[in-house]
């Protein structure tokens, strides 16, 4: 499989979420979703790719977790909520995984970074809510510059909108090690 595959895969996969009444309440309480994304995830792809043993959440050589693995690829997910929109959800104070704390996404570059099995890697982070005016301003913050870095062979951002109207976006970083 090459990224524009899987970039193919994980766009089927944001118009699930957008259709999904639930996954609109859980952003409208400003509530996790990432099991859901990643379970969607890893049937699109072992759909996409029969033949191939995908394993969920296989323990890496750091003692941390891989959250997708599949024949010479790694992938970890990350949601970060921000807090710079304030229409159309539950304005409420999440200390987990805030958009202002970009650490458990470099921490998870720094496990896919040793995790030697798989030469193929991405992180794939979803920000919400975050609209194009707020994404300017998260995307000039320093802490984003990471995302910047010349060990990326690839990356992008596909925006989505929810059955709700709250609005947000998927980075996918590639890289090759």
């Amino acid at each position: 499989m090459d990224i524009k595959k899987l970039e193919k895969i994980v766009k089927r996969v944001i118009s699930k979420m957008e259709n999904s009444i639930g996954v609109a309440v859980f952003g409208y309480e400003r509530a996790q979703f990432e099991n859901w994304f990643q379970v969607e995830l890893s049937g699109a792809i072992k759909e996409e790719i029969n033949s191939i043993e995908l394993v969920p959440e296989k323990k890496s050589n750091l003692r941390k977790y891989l959250d997708i693995t599949f024949s010479d690829w790694a992938i970890q997910l990350k949601f970060l909520v921000a807090c710079y929109v304030k229409r159309n959800f539950n304005f409420k104070i999440r200390n987990k995984n805030s958009a202002d704390d970009i650490g458990p996404v470099i921490r998870d570059m720094q496990i896919l970074n040793n995790a030697s099995d798989y030469p193929n890697k991405a992180i794939i982070f979803v920000i919400f809510p975050l609209n194009e005016k707020t994404k300017e301003k998260w995307e000039n913050r320093q802490t984003f510059k990471e995302f910047r870095k010349p060990i990326f062979k690839y990356s992008t951002e596909i925006g989505f909108k929810l059955e709700n109207g709250i609005t947000g976006y998927v980075y996918i970083r590639y890289w090759k090690s």
